[in-house]
Parts: structure tokens; sequence; C-alpha cells
């Protein structure tokens, strides 16, 4: 008990140190939701359901990411389905236009190299 209390104030910790070097990835998401809301309801083209249907999805991706990672964790899933799940929701808001942290980039990048090395050695 003591270790995994060590160990989750080591992740707080990170995190913290994430955050003073200026990764404010899901923050910056945040703002630029409000942003786009602000824009629309100045240009009185405001629509409920279309909004709704615009940044619903995105946010339920990024609140699927963040209970994987957290699940991932936890470690109450492995390895091989977190690196799974995560690289098709990335792709899927990468798709959809959202902007990735450099971070999430590199995964992107790392993922789809594992993937060509595969297929090349299957062929």
């Amino acid at each position: 008990m003591k270790g995994e209390t060590l160990e989750q104030i080591q992740e707080f910790s990170d995190t913290l140190n994430r955050l003073q070097k200026g990764d404010l990835t899901l923050n910056n998401k945040f703002n630029e939701l409000k942003t786009a809301l602000r824009e629309a309801i100045g240009k009185n083209a405001f629509n409920t359901h279309e909004m709704i249907k615009m940044f619903g999805a995105q946010d339920d991706e990024i609140m699927q990411l963040l209970k994987l990672e957290e699940e991932f964790k936890l470690k109450k899933v492995d390895k091989a389905t977190f690196m799974e799940k995560k690289r098709k929701i990335l792709q899927s808001l990468q798709e959809k236009g959202s902007k990735l942290s450099d971070e999430n980039k590199l995964f992107l990048k790392d993922q789809e190299k594992d993937l060509f090395s595969r297929l090349e050695e299957v062929q």
C-alpha cells in the first residue's frame, strides 16, 4: 500500500511538472471549445443540436482517452490493449480535425512505424 501511494505521488508530481512546462493540452482543448462556442454565438449561427454533434463526439473521445490512461495506470488494462485503443482514439480525433499534443503525435508516428515493421516482416 505504501508503494502504491508513493507511485501515485510520483505520478501526481510528474503531472504537475508537465503542467509547469506548459503541457496544457487538455486545458487548451477546452479553451478551443469555449472560443468556438463564443464565435458561433457572436455570429448568430448557434444551433444547439449542431454544436452538440460537433463538440460532443470529440469530448467523448477525450474522456475515453483519459479513462483509458487511468485504467492503464491502475493496471486494469494490459499494455497491448491500451496501445491499440489509444491509437484508435487518437486517429479518430485527428481525422475530426482535433489538435493533438506533440506527445500524442509522436505516439501515433511510433505506432505507424511499428505497424509497418510488422507488415514488412510478414511479407
